[in-house]
């Protein structure tokens, strides 16, 4: 009997699973969600979950960072310590008291504890763009100055930058920062500045012709990287400079119109562009080596947002690159969260995902957000200091409610509640060749289970294939996107598109019970895309009211595998489980669900999918 297998076999040690695929077949899968491919090769586990430690809730004032700093230069007035992390939020800075001792003002994970407003002379409140340490000062941009915390001093010099020798006020654009050499790079308009340790001022120091904006500084080496976006419609540059020369000495096109930030990685310059190319320099220019899905839409607009990425959110990570992406709500192969792009298996996913905290419910805690209203930047803080951290704002509901705040990965905190995790996986597709299969049967192969409240849920699907899922348009795939109002954990209220009916897939993208995935038991009525029925789902979610968007498929219900009540067994022969299908088509297309109960076990966890099928002539 032909039997086809996830992941493909290659020419390698370990196989381990190869996506997001370009096409409908040519990777191992095809959207992924809060599920990890990287920590063990070869295997699929849950992502770690990520825990929000501070909110504007919590904190008066606090947003979603925009740039994170360490230093222990700089000192508030509250502590004789010098503060180690200094943050942007809503224009604000904020810093890290030593009130927990070193590991608490160091460890970002524990800044829920000990994070204030700085309480500085002039402290200011407007702060924009970006942040960075020059010869031991803050430098903090505004819209058209730079203002300094000097490192022995408690005072702000507000303004700063126009009073320098050599300096005047800023334009009224954006202001990335850099420190190359022995001088501060600023980015303003179509000029660079600079200013040196002397604090002597070139204003400007480089000219860029009219149609380019300064928007991400990178440094590698004895060269400076200036990506410009093109407000002329044209691509974006890159211009190379040596730090000392009155003129640039190389330019270089990108393959879209704005740059969205960048990260140097090993000494090599990459930039991703709007379009979501990521663009390295290979010596001569730059060369595309990976996109995200949103790449291969038709035309040169998205529906994402216009900052779908920060300036400051792309960090190397490991073997690669983590990304604080916007996703796209309407799109099943965009969701937000942080991405991972592998550099060396060229594997780009959505790895970790955002949720509410605040959620007490333990069946939900693991459950998380693939839609955030904005992003913030991303720091890489070492192991030492924890291990990274983000900014998000999360979508509360339909209508104008929101939840900001820093979020970082849960096994960095003391918390004993929050280890829940939730994530899932689209397979690629799989086809029978100039034939109609019939899909026999599916075999998982797993690890052992170490908890009885995991498990691995499977779903497949031989209707609507997304064969045109390249696109935004909710009305392609047979996937849909609609707002629904909860009148109980497991009803809620909404107008549903024609054709969808008992048994298919509903996932809560955002607002209350988000993270939901679940399937339709009953129907008050027929959907016919213009009346609103209730819908009563197959499992509860911690809320009760609220208002969400849900997203509906075709994905037909198959089997759940869960752990038994003994710790470190299986309630499987071999770490095998296999579920009868019988259906014909000449294509079929699985989503996996892992469920774990505390995820520094890593289980359960997913090695290997086995489909058997029988074809026949046409």
């Amino acid at each position: 009997m032909p039997m086809l297998k996830l992941p493909k076999p290659r020419r390698e040690e370990i196989n381990t699973w190869r996506g997001i695929s370009k096409g409908l077949s040519d990777l191992d899968f095809y959207s992924a969600f809060g599920v990890d491919f990287e920590e063990i090769p070869g295997l699929v586990v849950p992502s770690e979950p990520m825990k929000q430690i501070i909110t504007s809730s919590s904190l008066t004032n606090f947003m979603q960072p925009q740039v994170f700093l360490r230093t222990d230069t700089l000192r508030t007035t509250s502590t004789a310590a010098a503060d180690s992390w200094w943050i942007m939020a809503n224009g604000r800075w904020w810093t890290s008291l030593d009130v927990l001792g070193t590991l608490g003002r160091q460890n970002i994970a524990h800044l829920d504890f000990a994070l204030v407003q700085d309480d500085g002379t002039n402290t200011p409140t407007g702060s924009t763009d970006d942040g960075i340490i020059f010869v031991g000062h803050l430098i903090a941009p505004t819209a058209t100055n730079l203002n300094r915390k000097p490192s022995a001093s408690n005072t702000w010099d507000s303004p700063w930058y126009s009073t320098l020798t050599g300096a005047s006020a800023l334009t009224s654009n954006q202001h990335p920062l850099d420190v190359f050499l022995n001088k501060l790079l600023i980015g303003d308009g179509r000029f660079l500045n600079t200013v040196d340790d002397s604090f002597i001022a070139v204003d400007p120091a480089l000219t860029f012709p009219n149609e380019f904006v300064t928007n991400k500084i990178l440094h590698s080496g004895d060269f400076s990287y200036i990506a410009c976006n093109n407000i002329g419609g044209k691509d974006a540059s890159v211009f190379g400079w040596n730090g000392t020369s009155g003129v640039y000495d190389q330019v270089w096109s990108l393959h879209s119109r704005n740059v969205m930030s960048g990260v140097i990685v090993n000494g090599i310059p990459i930039f991703l562009n709007h379009k979501g190319q990521f663009e390295a320099f290979n010596g001569a220019g730059f060369e595309i080596i990976a996109e995200f899905p949103v790449a291969r839409e038709l035309g040169d607009s998205t529906a994402l947002g216009t900052n779908w990425v920060h300036r400051n959110g792309m960090v190397h990570y490991e073997d690669g690159i983590l990304i604080n992406a916007g996703g796209d709500i309407t799109y099943n192969r965009m969701p937000s969260g942080i991405w991972y792009l592998n550099l060396k298996t060229g594997n780009l996913y959505q790895r970790y995902s955002f949720r509410n905290s605040s959620v007490t419910n333990d069946n939900q805690r693991g459950h998380a957000y693939t839609s955030q209203t904005d992003v913030g930047a991303i720091v890489n803080s070492g192991n030492q200091f924890g291990r990274f951290a983000a900014g998000a704002v999360l979508r509360t509901d339909t209508g104008g409610g929101i939840l900001r705040g820093l979020h970082v990965p849960t096994f960095d905190t003391n918390s004993t509640d929050q280890r829940r995790s939730q994530g899932y996986f689209i397979t690629s597709v799989f086809n029978s060749k100039d034939a109609v299969a019939r899909w026999n049967r599916i075999k998982l192969k797993m690890i052992r289970f170490i908890n009885s409240n995991e498990y691995i849920e499977v779903h497949y699907k031989v209707r609507n294939a997304p064969a045109f899922d390249f696109s935004f348009d909710s009305l392609s795939g047979g996937v849909d996107t609609e707002p629904i109002t909860w009148t109980a954990s497991n009803t809620f209220t909404g107008v549903l598109r024609t054709g969808r009916a008992v048994g298919n897939s509903v996932e809560i993208l955002s607002g209350a019970n988000a993270g939901l995935f679940t399937r339709i038991s009953a129907l008050s009525a027929t959907p016919n895309g213009s009346a609103t029925i209730t819908v009563t789902l197959e499992d509860t979610g911690p809320s009760t009211s609220g208002t969400s968007v849900a997203r509906f498929d075709e994905f037909v219900f198959l089997g759940r595998v869960a752990g038994s009540t003994g710790s470190g067994q299986s309630l499987i022969e071999g770490d095998e489980k296999i579920y009868s299908i019988i259906k014909r088509n000449n294509w079929i297309q699985f989503l996996v669900i892992l469920r774990s109960f505390d995820r520094r076990l890593i289980s359960p966890a997913l090695r290997e999918l086995l489909v058997e099928f029988n074809e026949y002539p046409k």
